[in-house]
């Protein structure tokens, strides 16, 4: 599972990375930057708690 994880933030990551490349609006890049690091930080939470 966190292997799975870790792939798929990485994935997103680099994703997002290209999207900056071509699009203009960085704000809503930065907003699904920050988006994905709370997702994984609930993840990562409900993890440790188990």
């Amino acid at each position: 599972m966190i292997y799975a994880m870790s792939r798929l933030h990485l994935a997103a990551m680099r994703g997002l990375a290209i999207e900056r490349l071509f699009e203009a609006d960085n704000e809503a890049i930065d907003e699904a930057f920050d988006l994905l690091s709370w997702y994984k930080d609930r993840f990562v939470t409900r993890l440790t708690e188990s």
